[in-house]
């Protein structure tokens, strides 16, 4: 028999003798059923298990959850009696997971081998260990399709059990909320990223990849300044002690520096949306170097003093249109690891440099609106849902928002705040070679960060010497490339005339299509042949499968009919393919 079970649970059924211990004690039955104690408390109702069973799935039977979470399984009777009885709590639930978390693994080790589990052979169940990671266990999920998760627990676990469950359960809610999360933040800007690397790409033959700069700074302490309301306590050390100072700095931060008459010598820019470019709008001191990602809202290249010179990255390597560049001859496109803040992505930058110690200022995760900042950070999918007019199944969170229930409280900040604090607490592992401490006065505590002071990061001529080596590695081999400009101005010309016929196909397709509209039979294949063109032009166009993974995914988690989501997504073919095909054709003229 073979059932799916994950690895930590299938190694410590290894180690099991099969014979259980003096604890438990099993009873057989005049029909061949038996009954299990340990410790003397009964594991399934010694009375009738059949109505244990059927009170136990009460809430499965009007459900559209479609992930059903078991903790315990005991002698497996409850799941039993759901497998032989899926007519009534399964029907229609052909994308269903049931995930089993064992708690008792003696127990589960007698059940295995001495009882008949072919009932679980034919059902996509998962059994994982108590211990086992959320990170594994959402790892079976496909996050676009779960539309909600029912929590079942046996009903003779103990206080201490039920109260690991609910401790279970919520942070597992919240990992699939978290990957949700993620889901639509790439959704809402996988077009705007696109559109900005299409409209940056034209500084990639004048400026140079971050890749020239690998470990130039070997040995070297910086100071990376942050826009934290703590900053105002070290600015005047900063200004005074700023030429014996390695200062990098994120774009929030440039205001302040610049009226505190400092200059970073490095700032870091990585946002997409216009709202980044309000960082530099309202100050014009001149900086030496910024480093922008290649998703940077474009209207930054226009307003940053001429003087400043560009290094770039990339932190999101998936986008098609970042492989195909990278595809090209003379092109260099290194990235740059970005987490759920820019300050992340700054620290990675240092560690990029070489650089053995850094000293965070003004990193405090308490800046003013952060609270506005939290409460609407998932605007992105009201967004989704509102300007795409289908009606799909939205996440807890953001329901709770649309009933207006507990509004003031949503999302927690304690959530975002717990969140950021698992991933800083990596921190020392992902840097070894690099040792980040952080000045913590008034600031919110981080027990993964050491507490550190500029006064140890002071070094005479450290800034002249920094200066003088970075120029000298972005003059060499000055990029002025003809043939980049040349290499990209034909893949735009390519892509454009691709998109030219992309919207005839689509257009003649959805021409066709609305006059069938009583018509299911044709309404399918018409679907189908929708489905097909976007595959044919996604080889030949390498932004498609990114401008199109929103339409897409919605129209997978809709209740919509056939006929308006495929109307919904040649919509979409046709409304994305005029769109970049005219701002392709304006950029591949500036080359």
């Amino acid at each position: 028999m073979s059932i799916n079970i994950s690895k930590k649970l299938h190694s410590k059924l290894q180690s099991q003798s099969g014979e259980l211990t003096s604890a438990y004690s099993i009873v057989y039955k005049d029909d061949g059923s038996f009954i299990a104690t340990k410790n003397g408390r009964a594991i399934h109702s010694k009375y009738n298990v059949e109505k244990e069973c059927e009170n136990s799935l009460r809430a499965l039977k009007n459900t559209t959850k479609n992930v059903i979470i078991f903790s315990g399984f005991g002698l497996g009777a409850i799941v039993k009696y759901l497998c032989e009885n899926k007519a009534i709590y399964l029907e229609g639930k052909k994308d269903l997971k049931i995930i089993v978390i064992i708690n008792d693994i003696e127990l589960f080790n007698y059940v295995y081998h001495k009882t008949d589990t072919n009932y679980l052979t034919n059902l996509n169940i998962f059994f994982f260990d108590s211990s086992d990671s959320y990170e594994s266990i959402l790892s079976i999920l496909d996050i676009n399709k779960v539309r909600g998760v029912e929590l079942i627990s046996l009903p003779s676990l103990t206080k201490e059990e039920k109260e690991s469950t609910r401790e279970f359960y919520s942070f597992f809610c919240k990992s699939i909320e978290v990957a949700f999360s993620d889901i639509l933040t790439k959704m809402h800007f996988e077009t705007i990223w696109t559109k900005n690397i299409l409209l940056n790409s034209p500084i990639l033959a004048e400026s140079k990849d971050i890749s020239n700069f690998k470990s130039i700074f070997n040995n070297q302490k910086a100071i990376l300044v942050c826009a934290g309301p703590t900053l105002q306590n070290s600015l005047e050390y900063i200004k005074t002690n700023k030429n014996d100072l390695i200062i990098i700095a994120i774009d929030t931060a440039y205001s302040i520096l610049a009226k505190n008459n400092i200059v970073p010598h490095f700032i870091l820019s990585a946002d997409a949306g216009i709202f980044n470019a309000y960082d530099f709008i309202y100050e014009q001191s001149e900086f030496p170097y910024l480093v922008m990602d290649l998703i940077l809202n474009e209207k930054v290249i226009d307003i940053i003093p001429k003087t400043t010179r560009i290094i770039t990255f990339s932190s999101t390597d998936s986008l098609d249109i970042i492989k195909t560049l990278k595809e090209l001859e003379n092109i260099k496109i290194d990235s740059l690891f970005m987490s759920n803040t820019i300050a992340t992505a700054m620290i990675d930058f240092a560690s990029y440099l070489g650089l053995t110690e850094v000293l965070l200022v003004g990193f405090d995760n308490s800046y003013p609106f952060y609270y506005r900042h939290v409460k609407h950070a998932l605007s992105y999918e009201y967004h989704i849902n509102e300007t795409n007019k289908l009606n799909t199944i939205e996440s807890y969170y953001f329901n709770s928002i649309k009933q207006r229930s507990n509004i003031e409280n949503y999302p927690p900040v304690d959530f975002v705040f717990e969140n950021q604090l698992k991933y800083f607490s990596t921190l020392n592992e992902r840097y070894e070679d690099m040792k980040i401490k952080r000045i913590a006065d008034e600031a919110i505590k981080i027990d993964s960060i050491e507490e550190g002071n500029i006064n140890s990061f002071l070094d005479k001529n450290i800034y002249k010497n920094a200066m003088d080596l970075i120029d000298k590695y972005y003059d060499k081999n000055n990029n002025q490339d003809n043939n980049i400009k040349i290499s990209i101005k034909n893949l735009y010309s390519d892509m454009s005339d691709n998109l030219d016929l992309l919207k005839k196909d689509a257009t003649d397709i959805y021409n066709n299509l609305i006059t069938k509209k009583e018509n299911d039979e044709i309404i399918a294949d018409y679907n189908i042949k929708t489905h097909k063109l976007i595959e044919e032009y996604t080889k030949k166009i390498p932004i498609l499968s990114n401008i199109l993974s929103s339409p897409i995914i919605l129209s997978q988690r809709t209740k919509a009919s056939t006929f308006e989501k495929t109307v919904f997504i040649l919509s979409e073919i046709i409304k994305n393919s005029n769109y970049f095909c005219t701002r392709i054709k304006n950029i591949a003229d500036k080359f």
